[in-house]
């Protein structure tokens, strides 16, 4: 849904800033019409991308790895997580703690389990190696 409210947002810009600068008899006006059908398609390209990659996060027994929609793969060894919290801001992020008093979030948005349940489950084998052994069998945490 959000892939085709950006694309119609993209499309209703360039298509209101080419209709006022038309209006005012703004040469640039043709240049905006010439651009238009490429900033559209771009726009397209970006949904269907958004659309393709839902997220998701991989635990193995070396640690997290998140696949966030709009950003590149992050991942973090298990021995570096100091802390799991959930994000009072936002249900479908978690804070990770990490050595050096670095603080990022993952997005478990795509996750098929509840926050709690995930925040429970990052926690668990952060804090007990011996438990990681078993995250082998295990496919990536994603919605259907």
């Amino acid at each position: 849904m959000f892939a085709i409210c950006l694309f119609g947002a993209v499309g209703g810009g360039i298509a209101g800033v080419v209709s006022l600068l038309a209006d005012a008899g703004d040469r640039r006006a043709g240049a905006l019409v010439i651009c238009a059908p490429g900033l559209l398609a771009l726009a397209g390209f970006m949904a269907v991308a958004i659309v393709r990659r839902r997220g998701g996060l991989l635990l193995t027994p070396d640690g997290l790895t998140s696949y966030p929609v709009l950003s590149r793969s992050r991942t973090v060894l298990w021995r570096d997580i100091i802390e799991v919290e959930s994000d009072p801001l936002w249900d479908g992020w978690i804070g990770l703690r990490l050595r050096g008093d670095e603080e990022i979030k993952v997005g478990i948005s795509a996750v098929a389990l509840p926050g709690k349940e995930v925040i429970g489950l990052v926690s668990r084998y952060a804090k007990t190696p011996a438990d990681r052994a078993e995250l082998a069998s295990l496919e990536r945490f994603t919605s259907s």
